[in-house]
């Protein structure tokens, strides 16, 4: 990211705005996990920028919380996901047994990539562990499948209810906190950013169904990266 994109985040960060709706998220996420324990309370991260948020500010307040990742397999560059692990580790300082590292084998995208089969794959860990509440990082304003499904910032589920803290978060507010607490993103977005726009830039894998009404499919060493 270039300095003066930066220094554009880094000014909305201290905008009254922003600094209110980030003490109203993290005055939700200290009342969801009231009473629970830290492995009771699961962070789903897909190692994209709304997670990388969703992560920090979950583990503000529960810093024993239990952490998923969701690594697509194949339809992953390896580059890109050892980055993403890269950051758990040695920013979040993140391992086992806390970190639970769900690697998709399959060569069927259906199996593997999209919406259903990401959820799908986070309903059978929570079976497995038991957890809680699991917090996801869901935002609105990223598409209609989206905005319907966090209409409430808390869903009640099964195995346990999902929040969404960050729905009504919009593309500025997560560049803005990435920036102001200097957590590291996968550096496809910094490749893709300045040419397709900072709000248009996304952590899509190969195939992935949910982003094709975005329109075109460009290939290049990262992923497949869909644009307007």
């Amino acid at each position: 990211m270039d300095a003066m994109t930066r220094d554009m985040f880094a000014t909305w960060a201290r905008s009254p705005r922003y600094l209110e709706l980030v003490k109203s998220t993290r005055a939700s996420i200290t009342r969801y996990i009231s009473g629970l324990k830290g492995p009771e309370v699961n962070v789903s991260v897909s190692g994209g920028k709304d997670s990388l948020v969703m992560l920090d500010l979950v583990l503000g307040a529960c810093p024993g919380a239990s952490v998923w990742h969701w690594d697509y397999g194949i339809y992953m560059p390896r580059a890109i996901e050892a980055e993403v692990l890269a950051i758990l580790r040695d920013h979040f300082e993140l391992g086992p047994p806390r970190l639970v590292v769900d690697r998709r084998e399959s060569k069927d995208p259906r199996s593997v990539a999209g919406y259903r089969a990401f959820f799908a794959a986070i309903t059978g860990h929570l079976k497995a562990t038991g957890a809680l509440l699991n917090f996801i990082g869901l935002r609105r304003e990223e598409s209609c499948r989206r905005s319907n499904r966090a209409k409430e910032e808390l869903e009640p589920c099964k195995p346990c209810p999902n929040a969404f803290p960050l729905a009504a978060w919009t593309w500025k507010d997560i560049w803005a906190y990435l920036v102001s607490r200097g957590i590291p993103y996968p550096s496809s977005y910094d490749a893709k950013g300045p040419v397709e726009g900072w709000d248009t830039a996304r952590f899509v894998t190969f195939f992935d169904p949910e982003f094709a009404h975005l329109g075109s499919i460009e290939r290049d060493k990262f992923l497949f990266w869909k644009t307007r």
